[in-house]
């Protein structure tokens, strides 16, 4: 190479070197932001060929995707959802707030509202919580519905692990009645085939709101206002209620 040639790749070396310390950097892409999601109908589900989908799983990736971020989700049981949270292998979960869950992470944004209910059998009824002493009531195990009925030790409590296993033990008669979330129930009755009038009339206990929580080992302040005004965006425009009536209609 003769020495014009060489003096001439230096230079261009040196200025190429010299821009890339002015110019700004492009920042990495983020890492996609793990969304936790609780495997209860119709909240979380996986496909035949292990997609997740669900009411709360496809509101979680529409909001982290309209927020400008890539979603990756695993649909776990309650339990392992707030674990993972806790220990800040996965940001985001959508719920009603828990002790455990409010330890594990920081409320963003309310997403849906929840209608908590307790129901027997055809023929049963309850109108208050006095009417369930002495009388043993199914629940998911992890969930905290309300503190009134957790608190109330003349009602005896019998977890399980999924509103399936739920509905099995009410139709055996292992127990007298179940609270859960009204829409899981009854979806649960219509995928499993079964009528809506094998139960008696349900008892609203509570109405409450399910939120967006991010973890608090992983949380950042830059991401969170993304987030929240994504959630504000779409409940102006109507996408979460959309998403929420694909998946109640006809219940």
């Amino acid at each position: 190479m003769d020495i014009d040639r060489q003096r001439r790749t230096w230079t261009r070396g040196f200025l190429a070197g010299a821009l890339g310390l002015l110019l700004p950097q492009h920042a990495a892409a983020r890492p996609p932001l793990k969304l936790a999601v609780m495997s209860v109908l119709p909240l979380g589900m996986v496909d035949a060929t292990g997609k997740p989908f669900g009411m709360y799983a496809d509101m979680g990736v529409q909001v982290v995707r309209d927020a400008g971020f890539e979603a990756e989700v695993a649909v776990v049981p309650l339990p392992r959802a707030i674990a993972l949270l806790a220990a800040g292998q996965s940001d985001l979960l959508i719920a009603f707030q828990t002790k455990p869950i409010a330890d594990a992470a920081i409320p963003l944004y309310y997403v849906a509202n929840v209608d908590v209910i307790i129901a027997g059998l055809r023929g049963s009824s309850f109108n208050n919580l006095s009417d369930l002493h002495g009388k043993t009531v199914g629940q998911q195990r992890g969930a905290d519905y309300d503190p009134r009925f957790s608190g109330d030790s003349a009602i005896k409590k019998y977890d399980v692990t999924d509103t399936p296993h739920l509905l099995r033990m009410l139709m055996a008669g292992r127990v007298d009645a179940v609270i859960a979330n009204a829409n899981t129930l009854l979806y649960y009755l219509k995928s499993a085939g079964m009528s809506r009038d094998q139960l008696g009339s349900f008892m609203l206990v509570r109405r409450r709101q399910s939120w967006l929580w991010y973890s608090r080992k992983t949380y950042e302040e830059a991401t969170a206002l993304k987030l929240k005004a994504a959630l504000r965006r779409m409940h102006a425009n109507g996408e979460l209620d959309a998403i929420y009536q694909h998946y109640v209609q006809g219940l």
